[in-house]
């Protein structure tokens, strides 16, 4: 992780070090998590001041902190103008002290599922400390530069997310990751709101392959209607396509709905994988990580071990059995149309009684009504028994699935009617945008299955 003296950071950041000089190790940007020793950094939000938080910070052991105005405390101050211009320019300067593969991972969906496979591959070829992945979904510009702040003489690789809800997004993190390999794994409705279209999504996305090293390897999808796109953004650098006919592809795909397995054929040659991922499109972000761990150095066999009985990323489609037979998918960490869409499909190969619970998805503009709609309309496609939507604009979802949709305006009360209607046997999929707090109805519907299970033991 990032370590250093005071007055060494401060020009770094372009600030002034007021106080003594001292050394820190890490960096903080929350007082309730401060590590002592660790630079604590004040940034600054819509509803929040990291200033107000000073105190707590030096309590927690702060070697120093960076603050965009002097505060009366007994700590040593490296004051700038923007602090989180700051914490960019420390993961930049930071970065540099590196000659290993970046790796970016950008796309409308699967970029946290494929960090972390593309993780575990890599760490399956290097060993266990050998990678640095992002924490959980730090993918903007908060997130990434923490994540960078990591790196240390261990790591041979680091894999990020690139995130990207307005334009210059992009262009920006890579700017301060400079990332060597990147993959643009897709681009469908999501952040509209600051985006406009899928258009736009495709090229902000795209700013991705142009912004990699000379030298550098992207990585994008066969047969999209951007590829063509994607691949002339990268001029001189090497294009690897995963999926359809790519060069990193997959042959005789089973248990799609239960535990993927193919047969991978890529450059390297052809080898059997075992997962323990569900839904069609996992099987595209099993093959994009297998490329872009190849283009950082991955083998063959690693490609295999890596991927070999892994299971989805918390909230993304992990399949629960809390008991009564009740089967009950988290998907519950985010949401737009077209991972809906894939989430319908895994849960229509479910087999029984199935059930959608669906919360709102956010940044949808002036569109939001018709792609709430199209959920509804896809989900009775499919079959699924009954639809519970919660928000406002869920309502739309409702109204066009017809009998057998239950709407609440909250995620509370929504919780309350599926407990009360719970049934032994059914098959349940949690889905919504991250704002919605859909992992409240994940707990719910475990802590009641496993008291219908009880109740079903007691009475024989």
């Amino acid at each position: 992780m990032i370590s250093g003296s005071l007055s060494e950071w401060a020009t770094a950041m372009d600030g002034e070090l007021l106080g003594p000089d001292g050394h820190f190790a890490g960096v903080s940007t929350d007082s309730r998590s401060q590590a002592r020793g660790a630079l604590f950094f004040a940034l600054r939000g819509e509803r929040f001041d990291g200033a107000d938080f000073l105190s707590a910070a030096v309590s927690g052991g702060a070697t120093g902190a960076v603050l965009s105005r002097p505060l009366p405390e007994d700590v040593p101050q490296i004051i700038v103008r923007d602090t989180r211009g700051a914490l960019a320019d420390c993961a930049r300067t930071w970065r540099g002290r590196f000659d290993i593969p970046v790796i970016g991972v950008t796309g409308s969906n699967g970029k946290t599922t494929v960090k972390e496979l593309t993780a575990s591959i890599l760490r399956a070829e290097w060993g266990g400390q050998s990678v640095l992945a992002s924490r959980r979904s730090f993918n903007n510009e908060i997130g990434l530069p923490l994540t960078l702040l990591d790196l240390s003489g261990t790591h041979n690789a680091a894999v990020l997310e690139f995130g990207a809800s307005r334009p210059g997004d992009i262009a920006s993190l890579s700017e301060i990751a400079r990332p060597t390999i990147g993959a643009v794994l897709n681009a469908s409705p999501a952040h509209l709101q600051g985006l406009g279209d899928v258009e736009n999504v495709a090229r902000e996305k795209g700013v991705l392959m142009s912004s990699l090293a000379s030298g550098g390897v992207g990585v994008i999808p066969a047969g999209t209607p951007f590829s063509d796109y994607w691949q002339d953004l990268l001029g001189e650098r090497t294009a690897l396509r995963f999926g359809g006919d790519g060069d990193f592809r997959a042959r005789n795909a089973k248990g799609i709905n239960s535990g993927l397995g193919f047969e991978l054929h890529c450059p390297a040659g052809v080898a059997p994988v075992e997962t323990g991922l569900i839904g069609a499109h996992n099987l595209r972000n099993a093959l994009a990580a297998c490329a872009l761990a190849a283009a950082a150095g991955a083998g063959l066999d690693a490609m295999a071990a890596g991927l070999r009985g892994r299971e989805g990323v918390s909230g993304r489609l992990q399949m629960h059995e809390p008991g009564a037979g009740v089967r009950l998918i988290d998907d519950s960490y985010n949401a737009n149309p077209a991972s809906m869409s894939a989430a319908i499909g895994v849960l229509a190969g479910q087999e029984g009684e199935r059930w959608l619970v669906a919360g709102d998805m956010a940044e949808l503009g002036q569109d939001s009504a018709q792609w709430h709609r199209r959920v509804g309309e896809e989900a009775a496609r499919a079959g699924v028994e009954r639809l519970y939507c919660a928000g406002e604009h869920s309502r739309q979802a409702a109204e066009a699935f017809g009998a057998g949709a239950r709407w609440r305006s909250g995620v509370g009360d929504l919780c309350r009617l599926l407990t009360d209607e719970l049934q032994a046997g059914v098959t349940i999929l949690v889905k919504g945008s991250r704002f919605m707090g859909m992992e409240r109805a994940v707990a719910a519907l475990l802590e009641a299955a496993g008291d219908l299970n009880g109740e079903i033991d007691e009475h024989g």
